[in-house]
């Protein structure tokens, strides 16, 4: 946990120059206005889900309900921080930040994402804090510009006990 708090940080320490107000200049040759990391811009989404959770070995489903919030810089590429609880036994606790491939094709925007995460599990026979690592697909449909509507599966590796599965139905906002 300690590590993500500190890669978080680091984050934000590093893009401060993005809450400066500072004035940015295109009078340079062509293209030299690319590549200039030092601010904010692309796109930010938070969304909000809910949904099921299955253990991987069959044994039980649980009701869920989560949160997410994307950066999105480019085209392409983005990250995304998500938390998600499981309601009922076995209680699971998900919070994970993964990089973020997407697209846009019309009003439907899709996504692939995976990478390290903590997941609090409290099972029968399993409670703590483990690593894990998370694997998932989704995609949003647009019903305005900024409001959508769409699906996400989400494939949890968690290390030292079962591994774990959730399907969910997402709400999304892009600001």
């Amino acid at each position: 946990m300690k590590t993500f708090v500190f890669s978080l940080l680091s984050l934000l320490l590093l893009n401060s120059a993005a809450f400066a107000d500072k004035q940015r200049r295109t009078d340079g040759p062509a293209g030299s206005e690319f590549g200039d990391f030092s601010s904010w811009d692309g796109h930010f989404s938070a969304g909000v889900r809910f949904g099921g959770s299955f253990l991987a070995n069959g044994d039980k489903t649980s009701f869920l309900v989560g949160a997410d919030t994307d950066y999105r810089p480019t085209d392409l590429f983005g990250f995304r921080l998500s938390f998600e609880q499981a309601l009922q036994k076995p209680r699971l606790s998900l919070i994970h930040f993964s990089p973020l491939l997407w697209t846009e094709i019309s009003n439907f925007r899709p996504y692939l994402f995976g990478g390290p995460g903590v997941t609090y599990i409290n099972a029968v026979n399993n409670t703590g804090i483990k690593f894990s690592m998370n694997f998932g697909l989704g995609g949003d449909f647009m019903m305005t510009d900024r409001l959508g509507f769409g699906m996400l599966w989400s494939y949890y590796a968690i290390f030292d006990t079962t591994d774990a599965h959730t399907l969910a139905a997402r709400f999304s906002y892009y600001f």
